[in-house]
């Protein structure tokens, strides 16, 4: 990054709870460090797996992303909701920012918004695309 004049506040780096608990080779030492750079960790698919409250605290993160399999049950299970819910307020009370994968509906956009969620990513913003078209797409916001 220093040969090349790359700013670590513009990299995101995702990782699996997975990932983390399988670690042997360091990598949760030098995430910590590249986070106090300024570099943007996620910690990918919160919720399936290995997944622990406790991890939020342990791991050096600045991200939370909820999984998708929460977003499909958002607008039709309670418990989903506030499971959800739960995640978004503990991570944000932690200075965390929070992602929810796989929105596809406004219904859900709204849902998670007024929950406070801070970003979303799924098919409601759009399909995956080839980079000619990505061009096209922020374009069309005036950018």
């Amino acid at each position: 990054m220093r040969k090349f004049d790359i700013d670590y506040r513009k990299i995101k780096f995702e990782i699996t709870e997975t990932q983390i608990l399988t670690d042997k080779g360091g990598i949760v030492k030098f995430l910590g460090r590249m986070l106090k750079t300024g570099l943007d960790i996620s910690l990918d698919d919160f919720g399936v797996g290995f997944s622990s409250i406790k991890n939020m605290i342990l791991f050096p993160i600045s991200e939370i992303k909820i999984d998708k399999s929460f977003t499909d049950k958002l607008l039709h299970d309670e418990k989903t909701e506030v499971i959800v819910e739960s995640i978004i307020h503990a991570a944000k009370k932690s200075g965390y920012k929070v992602t929810a994968e796989g929105v596809e509906t406004k219904r859900q956009f709204e849902k998670l918004r007024h929950m406070g969620c801070d970003k979303i990513q799924g098919y409601y913003i759009s399909k995956p695309m080839p980079p000619e078209g990505i061009v096209a797409f922020v374009r069309s916001f005036g950018l």
